[in-house]
């Protein structure tokens, strides 16, 4: 078997696997994460440079891009390689730099100070270190305790209360428009019109889309993650890595989302794939809402 480093003892092996998977592989990775840059780079020019776009939802939105974007641009090439080799190459200062660079503040402390403690071994570093360490290797590897509490403030506990918040603007935002077709009947002058009440009510159905695509693409893995510690470690790490781009996907699909709920995201990439935003006052352009 081909190793990582062949000098080194101790190192990881490669994946071994045929040549025409090998190459789909290949394919796939390099498709998703086109698509990801452009897809999202596309939805971060248009709320960008389109004044009517300045919203505080597209400003969500935009905040969203980004974080895809950068997902793309630097965390799915390096992720391909590992995943398609079974090592990593990049060394740990690498890693580190650009976990900082593409994550936020909090995420990225965090994911820093479980991996520099190595708290993810906790309770259980003697069977990682005989059964899982090898040179060249980035294994996603969580003992009993650290997969538990890591998972749960990582994503279980996020993902509750971006459901409950959801959840709550939902409400606030159907009784508030309950109460304005009321008194919309007595009088229609003083309250917000007939299709800004179906764009306010598109813009609550677009995240609650993100957010359940979000929950869709990431909840394997975060199972997987939590179960392993508990069956003996008996996930195969090509499962592991299978489930990790599956959550990537969620990056991929979010512009598909843009452009299949809002009309202006559509017609903004016209523009901009036409070289119209090079024109005068294009980026005071009215676009379809």
């Amino acid at each position: 078997m081909d190793l990582c480093y062949e000098a080194l003892n101790g190192s990881c092996g490669k994946y071994a696997r045929p040549f025409g998977i090998h190459v789909l592989m290949l394919i796939a990775m390099m498709l998703t994460t086109i698509v990801t840059v452009i897809g999202n780079l596309l939805v971060i020019i248009s709320i960008g440079h389109f004044k009517q776009l300045h919203t505080p939802t597209n400003q969500l939105i935009l905040s969203l891009a980004l974080c895809d974007f950068l997902l793309g641009l630097f965390v799915m090439p390096l992720s391909a390689v590992r995943s398609m080799q079974g090592c990593w190459y990049f060394g740990d200062s690498l890693s580190v730099l650009l976990m900082i660079s593409i994550s936020w503040l909090i995420p990225a402390i965090f994911a820093y100070v479980s991996t520099y403690f190595e708290l993810n071994l906790y309770g259980d570093r003697d069977f990682y270190e005989t059964h899982v360490r090898c040179a060249g290797g980035c294994h996603v590897f969580f003992t009993h305790g650290p997969a538990v509490v890591i998972s749960l403030f990582s994503f279980y506990i996020p993902g509750l209360i971006i459901i409950g918040i959801y959840s709550r603007i939902y409400m606030v935002a159907r009784n508030q428009a309950r109460l304005i077709s009321l008194q919309l009947n007595q009088l229609r002058r003083v309250y917000p019109s007939e299709g800004a009440q179906r764009r306010a009510q598109k813009a609550t159905i677009t995240i609650a889309i993100v957010v359940g695509v979000f929950l869709v693409c990431w909840t394997p893995f975060f199972l997987c993650n939590i179960m392993n510690p508990f069956i003996g470690y008996t996930t195969p790490q090509m499962l592991i890595d299978a489930l990790v781009w599956f959550g990537y996907v969620n990056s991929t699909l979010n512009p598909f989302i843009y452009a299949f709920m809002h009309s202006w995201f559509r017609k903004a990439v016209r523009i901009i794939v036409t070289g119209g935003i090079f024109q005068k006052n294009s980026s005071r352009q009215q676009l379809d809402l």
